[in-house]
């Protein structure tokens, strides 16, 4: 049987997961380069996507709403060019698309599949 999820339960999940999202990016500011924003990062990234310009940290973060539920997954970036920072934020479809430029196989479900380098 079915239960059924009280709303005020993902309410609060939800605003969790949106604050600990927006935390792990915190100390990450743009125009700092790779390596302060590296320092700043509370996690690894999930997967890393670059060319000689341009290089995409990709990360995800995880809440979930009951054992036995679904989860729901936020996959957030953070962008450089020529090694120094240039934007941050929730990976959208602007973002999905500029990846797949460098990485045509780019898929978020495969993401999904590599859930050691999620924040909790």
């Amino acid at each position: 049987m079915r239960q059924s999820i009280p709303i005020v339960m993902v309410a609060a999940t939800l605003l969790s997961a949106c604050a600990s999202t927006l935390d792990v990016l915190d100390n990450v500011r743009v125009g700092q380069s790779e390596m302060q924003a590296q320092k700043s990062m509370h996690n690894k990234p999930i997967w890393t996507f670059e060319n000689e310009k341009t290089k995409y940290f990709v990360y995800g973060y995880i809440a979930t709403l009951l054992d036995g539920y679904d989860n729901t997954v936020t996959y957030y970036f953070v962008k450089l060019e020529n090694g120094n920072v240039v934007d941050k934020g929730m990976l959208g479809v602007k973002e999905r698309n500029e990846i797949k430029v460098l990485a045509p196989d780019f898929d978020t479900d495969k993401l999904i599949r590599r859930p050691n380098n999620y924040v909790k």
